[in-house]
């Protein structure tokens, strides 16, 4: 009969498999979150430290600043527009009820095509 012979690195790889496979399954992730949570309630100063200095970088540089400026005026942009197109709508509504504010808005909207041209 032969024997079966192991490399001893091909054992190690075999054992740390095993272990890591039943390690892997036998963690209960109910306790793992709570050290988790344990372990960032104790180092809470050191974490905020480390985004003061993030936040403190973040603002300093002048790119960053300009992109917050840039977001902020779109965004303002967007809504005035939205709110703008409400009261169009509503204003182009009243004039449709009115025959003659239709017929002006008419000529006005003509108007406005014939300058463009």
């Amino acid at each position: 009969m032969d024997k079966m012979t192991f490399d001893n690195q091909e054992l190690k790889e075999v054992v740390f498999s095993a272990l890591k496979d039943k390690i892997g399954s036998a963690i209960n992730y109910q306790e793992m979150h709570s050290l988790i949570e344990e372990v960032i309630t104790e180092r809470k100063p050191e974490i905020k430290t480390l985004l003061d200095e993030c936040f403190d970088a973040f603002f300093a540089d002048p790119g960053m600043k300009q992109a917050i400026i840039d977001e902020f005026q779109h965004k303002v942009a967007k809504n005035l527009v939205a709110k703008l197109e409400g009261t169009v709508e509503k204003s182009v509504n009243d004039y449709r009820n009115d025959p003659t504010l239709r017929a002006k808005l008419i000529l006005g909207i003509e108007r406005i095509l014939e300058e463009s041209k």
